[in-house]
């Protein structure tokens, strides 16, 4: 069941859209084989964070973890970046 944070103003609501975003990617990739999502779809580019699904998903949920590590050293916690 969704959670609402929308009682939380702006940041809660962009909660809320990330949660949506979250869902639908999950059904977006649930009928991935494995194989598929290893498949290099493009070996010829230069960003190694483009070449099959796998790696995409990979830079997303790197990419979300350090967004939230900026959030929280703006909060005041000390936390490195992967």
């Amino acid at each position: 069941m969704q959670k609402l944070y929308r009682t939380y103003g702006a940041a809660g609501a962009l909660m809320d859209v990330y949660e949506n975003v979250w869902r639908d990617l999950l059904n977006f990739i649930s009928d991935i084989s494995n194989e598929e999502l290893k498949h290099i779809a493009d070996p010829l580019t230069d960003d190694i964070n483009c070449r099959s699904i796998q790696t995409v998903l990979s830079h997303l949920i790197k990419a979300g973890y350090n967004y939230v590590i900026a959030i929280r050293n703006n909060l005041g916690e000390d936390i490195k970046f992967q």
